[in-house]
């Protein structure tokens, strides 16, 4: 595409889809976006509110955005392409300039005749490997988006790639430890998330502490004059253990990085608290939403502990 389109459709409301969606938007193109799924980003790594705002920050942005809905057909109609559209309130049609296909990725492994050297694969097609990445045929190992664990980022993809081949020649001795993994999504405001989600917790323990700090109580938010988004934090009240770090927030890419060590290093909700943050900084955020389990942000001073 060398010219900037007068309309897209993206069909699929995940990270490229709406990365794209919303560059291409801001540079002058009517955007709608399709996702079959009930919100967008529907994978289990992100907060369902972390979906609703940033679909409401989008569209106010003038995205038209449509969720349990499906796109049904594709053509060409006196040379411009038109879709048509099953929604939650019927049918639609719309005529576009072009059409991107952002409805994720599927490991390419059909021809590479992997059953011939005994390498299993799952009914989609991934190949299946134990915690050292080590396929069914044991001298065999397997890394990135074609294995079945994979989250088919580039950054897990190189450390799975490491990981493979220190194993392959050294003998089984290192691991991943994917539960600290940030997984982030490049749009405007950013989204970042890492450990497990309130209903992952729930699932697993039957309890959860949860609590979500809206960025208007940040005071570096108000400076640069963007308090989009929150910061939420899932806790196991059996032992005040931080599981879950989820922000959607300008620089969430870079706040993510303390919520990936507070993950790695089982940090409970008072050692988070004790820790000396900088003000003003949108990474203070994390402090205070900690904070915000035992007082009220709202009538607290700056860097109160």
């Amino acid at each position: 595409m060398k010219e900037l389109p007068s309309s897209l459709l993206v069909i699929g409301g995940g990270a490229i889809g709406l990365e794209i969606g919303q560059a291409l938007a801001r540079l002058g193109s009517e955007v709608t976006v399709v996702e079959a799924m009930g919100r967008i980003l529907p994978t289990p790594y992100f907060e369902p509110e972390i979906s609703l705002a940033l679909k409401d920050y989008l569209e106010d942005e003038g995205l038209d955005i449509y969720t349990n809905s499906t796109v049904t057909a594709i053509y060409k109609e006196g040379g411009r392409k038109m879709a048509e559209i099953r929604t939650r309130d019927g049918k639609e049609r719309l005529v576009v300039d072009e059409i991107l296909i952002a409805t994720g990725r599927k490991p390419n492994t059909e021809s590479l005749g992997l059953e011939n050297a005994g390498i299993a694969t799952d009914q989609k097609g991934y190949i299946i490997t134990d915690k050292f990445l080590k396929t069914s045929n044991p001298i065999v190992y397997a890394a990135g988006d074609c294995i079945a664990k994979s989250l088919m980022l580039e950054t897990l993809a190189a450390k799975e790639g490491v990981t493979a081949a220190t194993n392959a020649i050294k003998g089984d001795i290192s691991t991943i430890d994917y539960s600290t993994t940030p997984i982030v999504v490049f749009t405007d405001p950013q989204v970042a998330s890492v450990g497990i989600t309130e209903d992952e917790l729930m699932r697993r323990e039957k309890v959860c502490s949860c609590r979500v700090l809206k960025l208007d109580y940040v005071a570096k938010a108000r400076l640069i004059g963007d308090t989009r988004g929150f910061i939420k934090l899932v806790v196991n009240p059996k032992d005040s253990t931080i599981v879950g770090v989820h922000a959607l927030s300008p620089l969430a890419s870079e706040i993510i990085m303390e919520g990936v060590m507070i993950i790695k290093n089982r940090i409970r909700l008072e050692e988070l608290i004790d820790t000396t943050h900088v003000f003003p900084t949108i990474s203070e955020s994390i402090k205070l939403a900690a904070q915000s389990f035992i007082r009220d942000p709202f009538r607290m001073s700056c860097c109160v502990e």
